[in-house]
């Protein structure tokens, strides 16, 4: 079964965070999971998706990676793919930034919405929104802004879960065109936060 893709004639449809259309010796892999010793980082690959993420852990002491380590990372691990595999066609590309604030009041959080005074906390809040990216007349891609009320499992205390994704087709040709993309979703990303998010969290931000 196919990946889906993002299409501008309907409805946004779900994606994975990279797609690719692989040789046909890859036609039956199966899917692999490469997790680093203490489970921040972890590498997913099938014949049609290619994956990269960070997470925090309790086993980990390393610090949020900027968008430069992660990219070199990204790009390193996927051109030992293509040396295995042969010329990738990538078909999509996805960057997803997931933010765990220490506020469970969305609308403390988010400018784009007032808190409703009633002299009580909220029980449930949640915010979606998406965003066409064009550029010259063309559309490239979306950005998806979700935000959602959580609890953190090791202390049960509440905060926003922020998730913003850049969706959209490569720019160019090959692994290049894919990571030119992946630039310019971390770009939107970026301003969507601040655009979105309240002053106090944007020193957080730029800090990593």
């Amino acid at each position: 079964m196919r990946m889906p893709i993002e299409r501008f004639e309907g409805i946004a449809s779900a994606a994975s965070t990279l797609q690719f259309e692989l040789s046909d010796g890859a036609a039956l892999l199966p899917r692999l999971w490469f997790i680093s010793p203490d489970g921040s980082e972890l590498v997913q690959l099938q014949r049609d998706w290619f994956a990269r993420n960070w997470r925090q852990t309790e086993s980990s002491s390393a610090s949020y990676p900027l968008y430069p380590a992660a990219r070199g990372a990204f790009e390193r691990d996927l051109r030992k793919v293509a040396k295995v595999l042969g010329p990738l066609r990538p078909l999509q590309a996805e960057i997803t930034y997931i933010n765990h604030i220490d506020d469970p009041d969305i609308a403390a959080v988010l400018t784009s919405l007032n808190r409703v005074h009633t002299g009580g906390t909220p029980e449930f809040q949640g915010y979606n929104s998406q965003y066409v990216l064009t550029r010259d007349g063309a559309h490239l891609g979306r950005l998806y802004l979700q935000a959602q009320k959580a609890l953190r499992r090791t202390s049960g205390e509440g905060l926003t879960v922020l998730t913003i994704t850049v969706r959209g087709a490569p720019m160019g040709d090959g692994i290049d065109g894919a990571l030119r993309f992946l630039d310019l979703g971390n770009e939107e990303a970026l301003v969507a936060f601040i655009q979105a998010t309240r002053p106090a969290l944007h020193k957080k931000w730029s800090s990593g």
